[in-house]
């Protein structure tokens, strides 16, 4: 934090300089150049859009295992309104207010975020642009609704989380109503982050001190076109990394048992979507957790015949060996010595046909053990003579057999 705040301090010492230097008229209208080419580049893109409205839905699993269904599989709705070079993202549709669960979302610095992030990271791309300058003059050709009282936009009293699952559901959905104005820029579904907050009471030179631990599990992202999803990331507007095992076993009664790419689980594509991983952490003495996620009980979206990834899990393993599958988000629960949780992340989803992805990427990705020998002949069409050996002519008769015989792609 000290840090910080040291190089905040550096930051207005030479926004200073600069202004003495250059003279503060000069300066102000500096940053007003600066933030309407912004603009001018967002404007230009959003032009070259079709006018007309796209609309996506997606599901968050909320409290999945409420008695209330008004507290689970909760609906997240965007219509991208695009009018000439200005958009609107309307979010009607969405759920209500949770009133008493920390589910809901900050209309500020939350939803807004989301949005803004997604439209900027589809049109004005910084690998195909280059450097953009990230300033208001993006924003102002965008705007939100949501109405009052929805999970978008909640009221006081009703309690917020914010920039997390809920968040990059909304960011994601966004993306998907992009996807039928712009399908060569948008990756498909994403796999949603896991937070568990680890805790407990151990003896320090002052008597008995807490400890906690937060740790965040990474999701992962959809294939994109020309490109794989990314593995085992933060997503969307998530910027945190996993701390180092060896950090972690340092100082905190935690061990971790496994760490790994989860396998045979991304949506098969053209571009297959990205791989999460399995994570197992083990108390070496007593104390407790709570988790927030979601993810569980949706599957990330496929685009343009691609296959759906895989949810994510979480496992409860006891001390007498038994295992609780447990849901998306937990309340603080007591936790014993010798009691684990196995996280395991979800799998974005595949972008295109996967009948068109090149039976080498198929190949490699088996001998890396991201994808089953079964898996790549029931998905990709790909048939191996023997490992690491594709038979060409079986491939090519088994995808036209598949071409032929599967039934036509659904109505969007």
């Amino acid at each position: 934090m000290e840090a910080q705040i040291a190089a905040a301090r550096i930051g207005a010492e030479r926004l200073s300089t600069l202004i003495a230097q250059h003279g503060y008229p000069r300066f102000k209208a500096a940053c007003e150049v600066v933030m309407d080419y912004a603009e001018r580049l967002m404007r230009q893109a959003i032009a070259a859009l079709p006018d007309g409205e796209y609309r996506a839905e997606t599901r968050i699993d909320g409290f999945a295992d409420s008695p209330d269904p008004a507290k689970r599989h909760l609906p997240i709705v965007a219509t991208v309104k695009v009018t000439g070079d200005e958009i609107e993202v309307d979010l009607t549709g969405t759920a209500p207010q949770i009133p008493d669960r920390p589910i809901n979302m900050p209309f500020e610095g939350t939803v807004d975020v989301a949005v803004w992030l997604t439209i900027r990271s589809i049109l004005v791309d910084t690998a195909v642009r280059g450097h953009i300058p990230v300033n208001d003059g993006l924003l102002r050709p965008i705007k939100i609704t949501a109405p009052l009282g929805t999970l978008a936009n909640p009221v006081f009293p009703a309690p917020t989380i914010a920039r997390f699952c809920t968040g990059n559901a909304v960011a994601d959905t966004v993306m998907k109503a992009l996807s039928q104005a712009v399908p060569g820029q948008v990756s498909a579904g994403i796999g949603n982050l896991k937070v568990i907050a680890f805790s407990g009471m151990r003896p320090t030179e002052h008597g008995a001190g807490q400890w906690v631990h937060m740790e965040i599990f990474e999701g992962s992202y959809g294939g994109r076109s020309g490109i794989d999803g990314m593995d085992a990331v933060d997503t969307l507007y998530a910027n945190t990394r996993n701390n180092p095992i060896e950090d972690i076993e340092t100082h905190l009664p935690l061990r971790v048992t496994r760490y790994e790419l989860r396998e045979d689980a991304s949506g098969a594509g053209e571009w297959r979507g990205g791989l999460g991983s399995v994570r197992e952490f083990e108390y070496l003495e007593g104390g407790g957790a709570s988790v927030e996620a979601d993810g569980h009980e949706f599957a990330p979206w496929a685009f343009d015949r691609g296959g759906e990834g895989q949810p994510a899990e979480l496992r409860f393993i006891r001390r007498d060996g038994g295992c609780d599958a447990l849901p998306s988000k937990v309340p603080h629960m007591r936790v014993q010595a010798g009691e684990r949780f196995v996280c395991v992340g979800p799998a974005g989803g595949g972008y295109g046909d996967p009948l068109k992805r090149d039976a080498a990427r198929v190949r490699d990705d088996v001998a890396d053990g991201f994808v089953s020998i079964e898996t790549a002949t029931r998905d990709y069409g790909v048939v191996f003579a023997e490992p690491g050996v594709i038979d060409s002519e079986k491939t090519a008769l088994l995808r036209q057999t598949i071409l032929e015989t599967r039934a036509p792609p659904r109505a969007a």
